[in-house]
């Protein structure tokens, strides 16, 4: 494994390529900063991997209380959670009916909030050691609020125990409540989230600038070693620390609120979908640890935008990032 502590900056441009009416909807970031995935073990000898590169590692306080702060994030979390699966009409209720720590205003998750804690060195459950505790780590799935009109069908996004994403439909009762609350944390709000530079996309609210060539968009195919492999060696715009994104900065472009794919924010451009109306994977640099071995690793599939994992021999697409935003405010 090769460590890498990403050391640049990047200077985040006022100026769009495209018009300010392409960017017309309000963004809401719920969070302050995004978390590393947890992952810090090495899975091959290729450089790139997740765990080659810190950013905001996570960290979390016990505030004895039954609820737990997120030192990245700055939102306070639920101890525990619920002893029951729910209904996800009756989630809010659930929330608005706990009072741990003495406050009053639990709230159910959104989808990003939700997979910000999960632990990708972890599975079953995929949560931090020692910080979240009952029903929540045995639970196979955890409801959140965003929800999605995915081919008809009222769903909403649950995360699960292997540390995916996925959408499943609200009339199931299969899934606990992990309720959470803003405290430290001032969601960011723009109009103008994402800068379309031509050949890059710049993201101020994660600091990542997105590789947006003719190959991120879907020109060739690669193993995971391979994808790894494409985007530590890419020299591109003038720059050479390029990255392949790990599962939550991948994540973190999907719009989780949209409904026939791509879900990919509009300003990305992916390949057309097959015939069975399924966008192809983009490869993440996080290894899936939960059959046992390291021959898998998680991807996103923009018809809906769920994330899940395949075994590394198989070819997808790959789409290169540099930077990211420390809990400091740095932009590297």
């Amino acid at each position: 494994m090769v460590l890498r502590l990403i050391s640049f900056m990047v200077v985040i441009s006022s100026v769009l390529f495209f018009p300010a009416h392409f960017f017309a909807a309000e963004y809401e970031w719920p969070i302050s900063f995004l978390p590393d995935t947890g992952q810090t073990g090495s899975h091959t000898d290729v450089p790139g991997e997740d765990s080659d590169y810190l950013i905001n590692p996570l960290s979390y306080t016990d505030n004895n209380d039954n609820t737990v702060t997120d030192n990245v994030t700055g939102l306070m979390w639920q101890k525990d959670q619920s002893d029951h699966t729910i209904l996800w009409n009756d989630t809010v209720k659930y929330c608005e009916g706990i009072d741990n720590g003495g406050y009053d205003d639990w709230r159910l998750p959104t989808s990003i909030e939700l997979i910000s804690i999960i632990d990708n060195s972890k599975a079953r459950p995929s949560t931090h050691d020692g910080v979240f505790t009952g029903y929540f780590r045995a639970m196979k799935y955890w409801w959140s609020s965003t929800t999605q009109v995915y081919r008809n069908a009222d769903t909403a996004w649950v995360v699960n125990g292997i540390g995916g994403i996925g959408n499943h439909p609200q009339t199931e009762s299969a899934a606990c409540v992990k309720c959470v609350r803003d405290h430290v944390n001032v969601p960011q709000k723009s109009d103008v989230r994402f800068t379309n530079k031509g050949e890059t996309i710049e993201d101020s609210f994660t600091g990542l600038v997105w590789e947006a060539g003719k190959t991120a968009q879907g020109g060739a195919v690669f193993t995971w070693e391979q994808a790894l492999k494409r985007c530590e060696d890419l020299v591109f715009e003038g720059n050479d620390d390029w990255r392949l994104p790990n599962h939550k900065e991948i994540k973190a472009i999907n719009n989780d609120s949209s409904g026939e794919g791509p879900t990919i924010y509009s300003v990305f451009k992916v390949p057309a979908p097959d015939n069975t109306r399924n966008h192809p994977a983009y490869w993440t640099s996080t290894t899936n640890i939960e059959p046992g071995d390291d021959k898998q690793a998680w991807i996103i599939a923009f018809n809906a935008g769920l994330t899940t994992h395949l075994d590394k021999t198989e070819k997808h697409y790959a789409r290169c990032i540099r930077g990211g935003k420390e809990v400091d405010g740095t932009v590297r």
